[in-house]
């Protein structure tokens, strides 16, 4: 856990960053999923040893991740533990989106 240099308080670090194919209209988006306390007992339990792991995180988005079709990648971070993307564009992929400049079919840069 951080402290917030101010005012000296825990911040809590714990999200998921998405991309991938929405439902309708089926086009190539992103979203961050901000992890409850209930998401993360949810992740915990399943985890067994308190470790994160790119497969509890892929079942955790397989049961709340509904708003995709598909989902192309993510990256998550929960305090000091990190999944990072598994392609090394899908972080331009992301950023692109979330700024507005992707285009299907096109580079994300």
């Amino acid at each position: 856990m951080k402290l917030d240099p101010y005012v000296m308080k825990p911040v809590r670090i714990a999200y998921v960053q998405v991309i991938g194919k929405l439902w309708l209209p089926a086009i190539q988006a992103a979203q961050v999923y901000d992890l409850t306390d209930l998401d993360l007992y949810e992740i915990g339990k399943a985890a067994h040893t308190g470790e994160l792991t790119r497969d509890l995180i892929q079942d955790w988005l397989a049961r709340h991740g509904n708003d995709f079709a598909s989902i192309t990648d993510f990256h998550a971070q929960v305090g000091e533990q990190e999944i990072p993307w598994s392609k090394d564009d899908s972080e331009d992929a992301y950023d692109a989106i979330v700024e507005g400049y992707y285009q299907e079919g096109a580079s994300p840069l």
